[in-house]
């Protein structure tokens, strides 16, 4: 079984890659936030037939729907309208190398706002990290 979790993260992977190549395009010619509404829109109808199909579960009340509207409004919509746009400014081979920055930060944002324990492992992770971006970066 966990074989075919290591195959999941390896599809999501290239799926994202993938993504990144063929959104290029419509982001520059429709605008990251027309892309972002297109998309996003497109998301709620798979989204909301998901939940049609596998019926809704009713131990959710207004207000955790409602956190989640709003968290989905603000955290994807305008992360999302913000990956495009720079996708579409900068191209997909260098936005590619920005997102690689999201585990180191995520790991600083992680000790300094919720007072996480970093491991030296996690340490050297970023280490690594960092130098393959600067060696990118400055080759």
């Amino acid at each position: 079984m966990t074989s075919f979790w290591i195959f999941a993260a390896i599809g999501t992977a290239t799926c994202f890659a993938i993504s990144s190549l063929l959104a290029y395009d419509a982001a520059r010619s429709l605008g990251a936030i027309v892309f972002s509404f297109v998309r996003m829109s497109i998301v709620a109808v798979g989204f909301a037939l998901l939940v049609l199909i596998s019926d809704f579960d009713p131990s959710l009340d207004f207000l955790d729907v409602s956190l989640l509207v709003v968290s989905g409004i603000v955290g994807v919509l305008l992360s999302d309208t913000l990956r495009y746009s720079s996708l579409a400014r900068v191209g997909p081979s260098l936005q590619s190398l920005l997102n690689t920055t999201t585990a180191p930060f995520a790991l600083a944002l992680g000790f300094l706002v919720l007072g996480q324990v970093v491991s030296g492992l996690s340490l050297i992770g970023v280490g690594i990290v960092f130098g393959g971006l600067v060696l990118v970066f400055f080759a």
